[in-house]
């Protein structure tokens, strides 16, 4: 543990304090034996269709605001969500593509959440590339 705190030391030092923040987290993740918990809503209402899954997601990460449903024939497009039907609730994955979208998108991420019947909403997965330092590229980049 001492080697790492000293890594840590070095790479604040190089990168600068997010970076040592990231690395942290990692490392305190690593040493748990587990992921670190994502955002949770505390439930409002029941949720009985893929609209209000979405929105209650929209409610927690308010930066997925505006972001339309995926769509099959849309070219070049960055961001999207798609809802699925899950037991005791909805699972809503939103996705967000940079990098030259109109050619299919270089760089992506994902998000799944789970809402619940019960309008509870957690983060099961997430996926991709690093999220650039600027936030959520909702515009593509390019």
């Amino acid at each position: 543990m001492t080697r790492v705190i000293a890594r840590l030391r070095v790479m604040a030092r190089i990168r600068g304090p997010l970076v040592l923040a990231a690395l942290v987290l990692a490392a305190l993740a690593a040493c748990a034996g587990g992921a670190t918990p994502g955002p949770s809503g505390s439930p409002a209402e029941s949720v009985t269709g893929p609209d209000q899954a979405v929105a209650r997601v929209v409610a927690v990460q308010p930066e997925f605001e505006g972001i339309g449903p995926f769509d099959p024939d849309r070219i070049g497009g960055c961001c999207w969500y798609r809802v699925n039907s899950v037991e005791g609730g909805y699972e809503v994955v939103f996705r967000i593509g940079w990098g030259d979208c109109p050619a299919g998108c270089i760089d992506e991420h994902l998000w799944t959440y789970r809402v619940g019947a019960d309008g509870s909403v957690g983060l099961v997965a997430e996926s991709g590339d690093p999220v650039p330092s600027g936030g959520i590229p909702t515009n593509g980049g390019g």
